[in-house]
């Protein structure tokens, strides 16, 4: 039940952070056999999805250590979320979005991908890279300023 009701939500998170299919599927796999490992500690009653995706982060964080792919990071943000068929704006946009995405550096972008791909809070997005809530708002902010920027190629705009 745990790993079919989460696995879109972890692998999106994976994916966010590693940025390459395989990886991604890897550090998926190994987050539910952790959660597995330790599920008798955790309290059903708690937000069981914070929980995994925590796991998630910490896990796909640790591969890029451990494997020191920073050449990598970029390669496959494409393969994030397919754009919406039928819509050539709307895949141009979110292709260009994808794109700029893929050179932030990576204090900023982590908390993009947790907020826009995992769907988290503030709260939890601080828990889960181990820093206050009110950091993880400047760089969401930072981030998005920076991303708006590298989207627009330095026109004004919306």
């Amino acid at each position: 039940m745990l790993y079919r009701g989460y696995k879109r939500d972890v692998l999106g998170v994976c994916l966010g952070i590693l940025r390459h299919e395989a990886d991604a599927a890897d550090a998926a796999q190994e987050t539910f056999l952790k959660a597995f490992k330790h599920a008798h500690k955790l309290d059903f009653q708690g937000n069981v999805r914070g929980w995994l995706l925590k796991i998630a982060t910490r896990t796909s964080i640790d591969m890029l250590r451990r494997r020191r792919r920073w050449q990598r990071l970029l390669v496959g943000l494409r393969r994030i979320s397919p754009p919406r068929r039928g819509d050539p704006e709307r895949e141009w946009q979110g292709e260009l979005i994808r794109e700029g995405l893929a050179k932030l550096d990576e204090r900023y972008r982590l908390p993009l991908v947790l907020q826009s791909y995992g769907g988290l809070n503030y709260r939890e997005i601080a828990e889960i890279l181990g820093i206050a809530e009110g950091t993880v708002a400047s760089r969401i902010s930072r981030g998005k300023e920076i991303l708006r920027r590298e989207v627009l190629g330095g026109r004004e705009g919306d």
